[in-house]
């Protein structure tokens, strides 16, 4: 979990300054997370903080759409 929190971010970050994030990086985040409902609770409690924009977080939930099944959703976040 701690291995992989900030993965997300450094994905959304490439998305948005290269128009579009390493489609094999982003493959390996789907594949090595195995909760997935646990991995977004941990990201929601790191990237919720005071200062923090929620935008990565947003982002990793509409990515992730369809692909894997969870409980948690962008909702959640709001």
């Amino acid at each position: 979990m701690v291995q992989f929190h900030d993965e997300p971010f450094a994905l959304w970050r490439q998305a948005r300054l290269k128009g579009a994030c390493d489609t094999n990086r982003f493959e390996a985040l789907l594949t090595n997370i195995t909760d997935w409902n646990l991995f977004l609770t941990f990201c929601i409690v790191d990237g919720c903080t005071a200062g923090k924009s929620r935008e990565p977080l947003a982002w990793l939930f509409r990515e992730i759409q369809g692909r894997v099944q969870v409980t948690i959703t962008e909702r959640d976040i709001l």
